[in-house]
């Protein structure tokens, strides 16, 4: 069983190699890879709290032409979405889950 099985993720999009992925929870931004040995599943690389995030548009980087980054204060993911669409979705989706975090943490 794994996390998403129990907390399906708000959005999940893959980043510049079809094998990583970000997967956004109410309170939690985790990038992982697909992995395939022994069997398929996703090994989780990091995380990064929804509440400290913050969003920045990117130029294309890297031959992928959507592109954006994701602050936590600490660290930088360059994120690559399949469409300009895409992007922008995930764009406002991550920047009003980390305002609403913040409220819902002073209530």
């Amino acid at each position: 069983m794994t996390l998403s099985d129990i907390f399906p993720p708000f959005l999940s999009i893959p980043t510049f190699a079809p094998t990583h992925y970000i997967e956004q929870f109410s309170d939690l931004l985790l990038y992982t890879n697909r992995a395939t040995s022994p069997s398929v599943h996703f090994r989780v690389h990091g995380q990064l709290q929804v509440r400290d995030l913050s969003v920045l548009d990117s130029e294309p980087r890297l031959g992928a032409e959507h592109c954006f980054n994701v602050y936590d204060g600490k660290k930088a993911l360059l994120v690559a979405a399949a469409s300009r669409e895409e992007k922008l979705r995930w764009m406002e989706d991550v920047a009003e889950a980390a305002q609403v975090s913040i409220i819902f943490e002073r209530t």
